[in-house]
């Protein structure tokens, strides 16, 4: 018996929801209220399937102090799973009295400036402690937190607990020697881009190598997206090529993904049209085409990039002209036909952006 198996997970986040999502349909605002309970609920399964030695939360349970004992009793109801299959259960505690109410449900409770210390018990079993005792040998497991510097001549993991994790979470190092953020379960806001989850270490107190392996464990997902179209487009195949790369996200992953999404193409439209191209109506008609059920993709906002253009099918007038200049920083005018109209395309400066689409609708209803 010489590897020692666990899952780390930082934050739980447990009492917090996600935000940034309040003109969501009613089936994705009941998934977001109940996606970090769940997302704490698939960690506990990794820990079972994985016949973890330990479960190491390293971060806080909840964001809110005035949260914790009812947070509490409700981990206690899950950890009864962890405590059916003999798997330990061992949390960090801010203060002292949410380390008396972790101690309630934990195994073992480590204060800040504390280690955990791993090391063979009687059944091929593992013992795990705070405190050093004078049997450990040199090859135990060290598991320090924030950044604690390795035990001398002992194998060392270092759960560096964040709200941002690591950009690489699945590592091997062999100098028994490895820091790793597993981040928060599950994210709560547009921002935060990255998955949520756990990671499953191995660590081998003999040879000194350790392993990570990161499992997603979050039901929902945030996330930034461009979308580059090469030809001008209409609104009708502009949405259409939007719900296109939505689904196709959607279909990639089990979780929901809320999706921004950032384009670079040339649009054509009609000054009396302008209207359309206003997020909230390209919103609108995207989200009726799209799924409306658990799973898939649900787009929260849409933004043109730098480059964007916006093709005016329509004869522009002087005043027009000038207000695209300003507005947009930089503008080109196309004489189209024999009859010497003049058909604007804006190009650079700040885009296809709100200003600029209120400002033409202005203008197209005054002229």
């Amino acid at each position: 018996m010489s590897t020692v198996r666990f899952v780390h997970v930082d934050h739980l986040r447990l009492s917090t929801s996600p935000v940034g999502i309040a003109d969501a349909p009613a089936w994705l605002r009941q998934l977001a209220c109940d996606s970090v309970r769940n997302s704490v609920r698939n960690v506990i399964e990794v820990a079972v399937a994985e016949n973890a030695e330990f479960l190491l939360i390293a971060g806080r349970v909840t964001d809110s102090p005035d949260d914790l004992e009812f947070v509490i009793d409700w981990l206690d109801q899950q950890f009864e799973t962890l405590r059916s299959h003999g798997i330990q259960v061992v949390a960090v505690a801010a203060s002292h009295r949410e380390a008396e109410l972790l101690g309630r449900i934990c195994n073992v409770v480590i204060h800040d400036g504390d280690c955990l210390y791993v090391a063979p018990d009687i059944n091929e079993t593992w013992r795990l402690s705070t405190s050093a005792d004078v049997g450990y040998t040199k090859s135990d497991l060290v598991v320090t937190l924030g950044g604690g510097k390795p035990g001398v001549g002992r194998t060392t993991y270092n759960a560096q607990s964040s709200v941002q994790p690591s950009e690489v979470r699945n590592r091997i190092e062999t100098d028994g020697y490895l820091s790793v953020s597993a981040g928060p379960v599950q994210a709560i806001s547009p921002s935060e881009t990255w998955q949520g989850g756990c990671v499953v270490v191995d660590a081998d107190v003999v040879s000194r190598e350790i392993r990570t392996e990161f499992r997603a464990c979050d039901v929902l997902r945030f996330a930034t997206e461009d979308l580059h179209l090469n030809s001008p487009v209409t609104i009708d195949s502009l949405i259409l090529e939007i719900a296109r790369a939505s689904d196709g996200i959607g279909k990639s992953i089990s979780q929901t993904v809320i999706i921004d999404w950032r384009l670079s193409a040339e649009v054509m439209l009609e000054m009396s049209d302008m209207s359309q191209i206003c997020e909230s109506s390209l919103l609108l008609r995207l989200r009726s085409d799209l799924q409306s059920g658990h799973r898939g993709a649900w787009p929260r906002r849409i933004s043109f990039a730098q480059g964007a253009r916006l093709q005016l099918q329509a004869v522009v007038r002087e005043v027009d002209e000038s207000y695209i200049d300003v507005v947009s920083g930089v503008s080109k005018t196309h004489r189209m036909n024999r009859h010497e109209e003049r058909r604007q395309v804006v190009l650079g400066g700040n885009n296809v952006n709100g200003s600029l689409v209120v400002g033409l609708q202005l203008l197209g209803r005054v002229a």
